[in-house]
């Protein structure tokens, strides 16, 4: 459990890299890092990765109550967001995200079977000035039958292209 802690100027380089809070291990299923709970954190700026990055083959991780500045993302690999979901089962709620690259929010398949079943509830994203391609307070890049998102209407978006592109649950 991380809790209550400020996050700030990690990964300064500019190659995108020092995420906030990392959790798991990226390429491989064996690092079961589960359950792990982010609560309550304030995490930027300065980051030069995302703020969480939640990696496949961690279940049941949450992300609740942040607080995230994106101020230090620089676009490069691929940290264009404050949330980056790989793993299964995430529940992402009542957090509040400003200045990002791109997208607030992002759930991704980097392993088959992994980056399914998260939950997104009561979100406020400000996308003002976000300059990539989707920005979507929540880009899912891996929707179907057997790897399910739930986005729900509870969540808010200020600027940017939208609050995210898969249907939203009332």
């Amino acid at each position: 459990m991380i809790r209550n802690s400020r996050i700030y100027d990690t990964g300064n380089d500019g190659r995108g890299m020092g995420e906030g809070v990392y959790v798991g291990s990226a390429g491989g299923l064996s690092d079961r890092s589960d359950n792990a709970q982010i609560l309550g954190n304030t995490i930027g700026p300065g980051v030069g990765g995302e703020a969480v990055d939640i990696k496949e083959g961690t279940t049941g991780a949450r992300v609740v109550g942040n607080t995230f500045d994106g101020q230090g993302l620089t676009g490069a690999n691929f940290d264009d967001s404050w949330v980056d979901v790989k793993g299964n089962g995430v529940l992402v709620e009542n957090n509040t995200g400003r200045n990002t690259t791109n997208n607030g929010f992002e759930t991704h398949t980097q392993q088959s079977g992994w980056g399914c079943g998260t939950v997104f509830r009561d979100n406020r994203s400000d996308l003002t000035g976000a300059a990539g391609a989707q920005q979507l307070a929540i880009n899912v890049t891996n929707l179907s039958g057997s790897c399910p998102t739930t986005v729900h209407s509870s969540n808010s978006v200020t600027g940017g292209k939208g609050l995210t592109n898969i249907p939203v649950t009332p």
